[in-house]
């Protein structure tokens, strides 16, 4: 009798479970078409970029943010001081562009496409509802896959965490959505995408702590700032605030003057109030604030433990922007005549221009760059940033390695035709 009641059951659960098996199994189809439907249409949006400098050339991605041909990428793909810059769309179609603006913290390029029109464009999203377990996809021109087969690399991915990269291999420290996806070759500048198919970020390859982490810059940040890219300005952080020269007896930045009206103010924080961390790094002295300060692009949110009458108390902050009036006067461009291309994981020296001061070094073609000015460098961005801070007459020193040999090379720079 057991064995007929069990049976049964048995019977029961699997004629049960059969309706919602399947209703599962049609749910995940639909998905699926749903996905594939969202790729397709997002995938026209994302372009290839390759950009000249006097360091050498960039690759990576880009996102068309309007139908006559705006495009946001990275200063690693166009970088201050790009001469040439050429994209590819999705469907084949070339544009030479113009640089319209940098934004260096945000590590921002603008560019426009020359005589476009009629172009598949992508809507912004809010980036702040980027949580960790939100799904994202990532479009990329990964390893050329635009160039190659006329569509970016996908992937969908979730948010694995979000917050201020203050310690990574790169020159960004502002906010961040983690990702659980290795970033390669081209994807620098490539969009992410929450589900509705809005861009809510643009990726950065280099700076997570883990290889298996990608990175991208909120694109919350990235609309704060737009409209003064489009004019080419240059955008430094406000926080309506001044610090006394001397740090406090007991540690920490005092505040000398926080403005009525300013974030620091609208936030809680009061003159003579002892800055003792910043967004999670512990302060010692007014110095160490100020470049904390100055490294943080606008529109993100940061947090100051002050001291305060015996106690510590916390405050967020949502950095404002300050822009010059007129737009920033491009500096003179400096070469010393070689072209960096990375190769195997070595930064090597792709060609040497004729009567060039590297040419009368003695400087060649395939030679290993180690150090510049006594730093280590890996990329041809840390090059470019390199030659964007000389001026005319200042040199370069140079180590290189040729056939297992180190040698050192002083390098007057020049002018870029």
């Amino acid at each position: 009798m057991r064995s007929i009641f069990v049976s049964i059951f048995i019977s029961i659960v699997v004629f049960c479970g059969i309706p919602i098996l399947l209703a599962q199994e049609k749910r995940l189809d639909e998905l699926n078409d749903e996905s594939s439907l969202l790729c397709q249409k997002i995938a026209r949006t994302v372009v290839a970029i390759n950009s000249e400098a006097p360091a050498g050339n960039f690759v990576g991605s880009g996102v068309l943010i309007s139908s006559d041909g705006l495009v946001l990428t990275v200063t690693s793909v166009v970088p201050p001081g790009a001469k040439k810059v050429e994209v590819l769309t999705v469907d084949g179609r070339k544009f030479d562009a113009d640089v319209l603006g940098y934004e260096e913290r945000n590590t921002l390029t603008l560019i426009k496409l020359k005589n476009a029109s009629g172009l598949n464009c992508a809507i912004l999203g809010d980036s702040d509802k980027a949580t960790p377990g939100t799904f994202v996809v990532s479009l990329a021109d990964v390893y050329q896959s635009v160039v190659n087969e006329r569509q970016p690399a996908a992937s969908l991915r979730t948010i694995s965490g979000v917050y201020r990269l203050r310690h990574g291999d790169g020159h960004y420290k502002g906010r961040v959505l983690e990702f659980d996806a290795a970033l390669n070759h081209g994807s620098d500048g490539g969009p992410i995408f929450n589900l509705k198919g809005e861009v809510i970020g643009l990726m950065i390859l280099d700076y997570s702590y883990s290889k298996w982490l990608g990175c991208a810059i909120p694109i919350n940040q990235v609309k704060y700032i737009l409209d003064d890219l489009k004019q080419g300005k240059t955008v430094l952080p406000r926080y309506g605030l001044t610090l006394e020269d001397e740090a406090h007896p007991d540690g920490g930045a005092v505040l000398k003057m926080v403005k009525r009206g300013e974030p620091a103010f609208q936030s809680g924080l009061r003159r003579g109030d002892v800055v003792v961390e910043f967004d999670g790094e512990p302060i010692d002295t007014p110095d160490q604030l100020a470049i904390e300060l100055t490294v943080v692009p606008p529109g993100t949110d940061v947090e100051f433990v002050v001291r305060r009458e015996g106690e510590l108390k916390r405050f967020v902050v949502r950095v404002a922007k300050v822009c010059e009036d007129a737009p920033r006067k491009e500096k003179p461009q400096m070469t010393c005549g070689i072209i960096l291309e990375e190769k195997e994981g070595k930064l090597v020296v792709d060609s040497v221009a004729k009567d060039s001061p590297a040419e009368t070094a003695g400087i060649k073609k395939g030679d290993v760059v180690l150090e510049i000015d006594g730093k280590e460098i890996k990329r041809v961005e840390d090059y470019q940033r390199i030659l964007n801070d000389k001026s005319p007459g200042d040199v370069l020193l140079l180590k290189i390695e040729r056939a297992g040999e180190k040698k050192e090379f002083t390098l007057k720079l020049i002018e870029t035709k």
